[in-house]
């Protein structure tokens, strides 16, 4: 069982997203089965998220958020061969994406989870309380990653102050960072 996180940091506008699918591209190569690119649960950002997604993988299999509601229809795509899955970080959506992978008993499967904007709604808001209740969405990264049993967590962001500052053995603090750097057309906050 193997499981890490790293972070992919970037300026703001400087191409991330780009650097997402390239990095979910490579993730299929190394014999990544299933990719899972957590977005926003913002409606415009996921469908443009979904749209680059179909973009850059033409030969994978896309599954969205709506094809999650057929569980028997989702696990045979997901029995069918290499996929990607993108969705919002939805606390009912995760559910029913966990649901689905359960009931379908599917084992040894490799994941590589991208989790764009990391910073937001994924960490656990609850850690001041020191009681071990993890926030919602938390939880149920926490619960998905579960299942697979060889997993990668890549956190994408420009902000990455709050995943840094996490305590040193944190589940979600990253073990390696990549920097992503601009092309040279960038045109950055200070222009």
């Amino acid at each position: 069982k193997e499981e890490t996180n790293g972070l992919i940091y970037g300026l703001i506008q400087s191409g991330k997203t780009g650097v997402l699918t390239v990095t979910g591209a490579i993730g299929a190569d190394e014999g990544y089965r299933t990719i899972i690119i957590l977005t926003s649960d913002n409606d415009p950002l996921y469908d443009q998220t979904l749209g680059r997604a179909r973009e850059a993988f033409p030969a994978i299999d896309i599954i969205g958020k709506t094809d999650f509601k057929d569980a028997d229809a989702f696990l045979q795509r997901i029995k069918g061969g290499t996929c990607v899955i993108v969705t919002t970080k939805n606390s009912s959506l995760l559910k029913t994406l966990i649901e689905n992978f359960k009931k379908g008993n599917v084992k040894g499967l490799t994941c590589l989870i991208i989790d764009d904007e990391a910073d937001q709604a994924s960490l656990n808001t609850r850690t001041r309380r020191d009681d071990g209740t993890r926030s919602a969405i938390n939880d149920r990264l926490v619960e998905l990653r579960k299942f697979f049993e060889k997993n990668t967590y890549l956190q994408v962001t420009a902000t990455p102050q709050a995943l840094f500052l996490q305590s040193p053995n944190h589940d979600f603090r990253p073990k390696f960072t990549v920097l992503s750097h601009p092309g040279s057309g960038y045109v950055g906050g200070e222009d």
